[in-house]
């Protein structure tokens, strides 16, 4: 039985807070999260005693080895998250996506993958700059760009989007430039931003499957979209940043050098661009020749997208139910 179980969330720098006294009093999953899906541990009455099941990969097996848990205990059930990404009939064709989007079907799609509004509220301006330099011929492709909105954008307080100015900013840029396409991601919970019904992860997976290039700012997205083959770009341009960085967390720079987004970049599966030029040079490059670091993105799946691909989600729901609470 699984009544006795609590589910925990929180990221992975923060494992090392829990007590041994919260271990003690309930059995627990553990759902540690990275961006999106990173860890599942399942810890019993000691943190030394139970089972973690970790969806990815390795390396966060030794995060796990060193904040919770026995090696021996440690069980690799690979991304549930993922598994609809490995079924073909999960996911629309490409004029079923593109009319129910308002995209043209004979021009290059730029999908850009939004950052949360609280670490990067400047994306609306790297929208407005990628349009005009469509525009201009600085991206010399004939292009438009899919903007799907973080789902952060969404939060509110006391019935109040918080983040209403920077929507507000998407809709003029979209306003003012055709050749911008805007979606707005559903979620199922109204606690986790992560839950997607099972129609917006087939959209996920179809958008990724059809674009042409995939642009974010550090996010699992890149995985994501290696699974496809889709060449991605991180845009660190540090520029953009207005902010304070020794009294914020909005300094990009901070997110180009952790561990975990060094190690996909060193695969060469991924650019990285420090300025919009050479953000247009590389959106073009790869427009041209969409083969360019293939052998590199194939080292990202292999690297982080862990085992049991596409059948994840039932490995680990079985190995669950398996274990002794």
């Amino acid at each position: 039985s699984l009544t006795n179980i609590e589910i925990i969330d929180l990221e992975i720098k923060n494992l090392d807070k829990l007590t041994f006294a919260e271990f003690e009093k309930i059995s627990t999953i553990l759902h540690s999260m990275t961006d999106r899906i990173k860890q599942i541990g399942l810890p019993e009455n000691h943190p030394y005693h139970g089972t973690a099941i970790n969806d990815t990969n390795e390396h966060h097996q030794q995060k796990l080895i060193k904040y919770i848990i026995d090696y021996k205990k440690i069980f690799v059930g690979g991304v549930a998250h993922f598994d609809s990404y490995y079924h073909n009939n999960n996911t629309l064709s490409k004029e079923i996506l593109f009319a129910k989007l308002g995209l043209d079907l004979n021009k290059k799609t730029i999908f850009y993958a939004t950052k949360s509004p609280k670490r990067f509220p400047w994306g609306p301006e790297i929208v407005a700059d990628l349009a005009k330099a469509i525009k201009n011929g600085d991206i010399n492709v004939n292009s438009q760009i899919l903007v799907r909105i973080h789902p952060l954008h969404y939060r509110s307080n006391n019935g109040k989007l918080m983040f209403q100015n920077i929507l507000d900013e998407y809709d003029q840029v979209a306003s003012k430039y055709p050749s911008v396409v805007l979606n707005i991601p559903t979620t199922v919970s109204k606690k986790m931003d992560f839950d997607l019904s099972d129609s917006e992860t087939n959209l996920v997976s179809s958008i990724l499957k059809h674009s042409d290039i995939m642009l974010n700012m550090f996010s699992t997205m890149v995985i994501e979209a290696a699974i496809f083959d889709l060449p991605a770009i991180n845009a660190c341009i540090r520029d953009k940043c207005k902010a304070d960085f020794g009294r914020s967390r909005q300094d990009i720079m901070v997110d180009y050098v952790q561990t975990h987004n060094q190690r996909v970049i060193q695969t060469g599966g991924v650019k990285t661009v420090f300025t919009m030029e050479e953000l247009y040079k590389a959106v073009s490059k790869y427009l041209g020749n969409p083969t360019l670091d293939a052998t590199g993105r194939k080292c990202i799946v292999a690297n982080e997208a862990g085992p049991y691909r596409g059948n994840a989600g039932k490995i680990i729901g079985e190995h669950i139910l398996s274990t002794e609470l």
